[in-house]
């Protein structure tokens, strides 16, 4: 047991059965957000079966600072929306036929060859999981955590390395002032709409064609995206074959549609688009809620007002 306690595997059993306890189920790590750090990369491998997901910000910034690698300025417009679309990608297999796809597109310019190699051996070898797809309903950047460890830097610490005994009493202080902060904002458990969006989803609902919203699978269904260059029925084939020949055919067909799973009982439901997965909020799952009468449309969506004037409240208990 004293081996146990003084090994670094001790912490990791004590977290592990504390919050088993503490949620009422088995306490397992299944993926974690981080960036390119090496001591992070060397964390990861006390968590073998974890996916490390590469936080999108760093991944994107990264990649601009390389920009340099394209000479010419309109090649690395159409690179970095190659990258923008890649990031956007919603499944683990189309991941990997479109990272192929893209090379071999990059592959035709000379001029991309240094770009090619820095991208293909930092985002696609070394750390992939930058992608939408990598694990759903969850952030693709760290940006929040980032921010936490600013004010922790600027409030409490001020940039030093403390002694233990300081840094005990203001990780204590930080625990009680993130304990208040809890209790005046409490953490949302449900998502709330804007009132903008459910009218965008509206008119969507009212505007896009009926006959091709096309369900797929059990909960699953597919509609048109507003410019699409193939019809549902077209992408549904491509998406059941995964054949394409060409990076910008992907595109295309990734632009075409938007498929949606409907299986959750409660919000947001998962789409496809960017909106959805960037902002877990979107026209076309608002949409199909208002149509098939799961999410009621507002009074002053649905319906206007009479032109005559409204008529006045009478008093209470009077006779009509």
């Amino acid at each position: 047991m004293n081996r146990l306690m003084h090994s670094k595997y001790y912490y990791t059993y004590l977290l592990q059965n504390w919050a088993s306890m503490v949620n009422n189920q088995q306490y397992t790590i299944s993926h974690v957000m981080v960036d390119g750090a090496a001591g992070l990369t060397s964390a990861m491998l006390e968590l073998p079966l974890a996916r490390r997901l590469m936080c999108w910000a760093h991944v994107i910034r990264k990649c601009r600072e390389h920009r340099k690698l394209v000479k010419n300025k309109n090649k690395w417009i159409s690179v970095e929306q190659d990258i923008l679309d890649l990031q956007l990608i919603f499944d683990d297999t189309i991941f990997r036929i479109a990272t192929r796809l893209m090379i071999e597109k990059w592959s035709l310019d000379s001029e991309l060859n240094e770009f090619k190699s820095y991208f293909e051996s930092q985002w696609l070898l070394s750390l992939p999981f930058f992608y939408e797809g990598a694990t759903m309903f969850t952030p693709s950047t760290n940006n929040g955590l980032e921010s936490l460890n600013g004010k922790i830097k600027q409030q409490y610490t001020m940039r030093h390395r403390l002694p233990l005994s300081a840094f005990l009493q203001t990780a204590e202080r930080m625990l009680k002032d993130w304990s208040f902060d809890n209790e005046k904002t409490p953490f949302a458990y449900h998502i709330t709409y804007k009132e903008d969006l459910e009218k965008e989803a509206f008119a969507w609902s009212q505007k896009v064609d009926k006959s091709q919203i096309t369900p797929i699978d059990y909960g699953m269904c597919v509609v048109p995206a507003k410019e699409p260059k193939m019809n549902v029925q077209q992408w549904i084939v491509m998406f059941n074959q995964m054949n394409w020949t060409t990076y910008d055919d992907l595109k295309d067909w990734l632009r075409s549609a938007r498929l949606l799973n409907c299986t959750r009982l409660l919000p947001p439901w998962f789409c496809t688009c960017k909106y959805e997965m960037k902002e877990y909020a979107c026209v076309h799952a608002i949409g199909l809620m208002m149509f098939w009468g799961i999410r009621a449309i507002p009074q002053q969506i649905g319906k206007r007002k009479g032109r005559s004037r409204p008529k006045k409240v009478k008093l209470a208990l009077s006779k009509d």
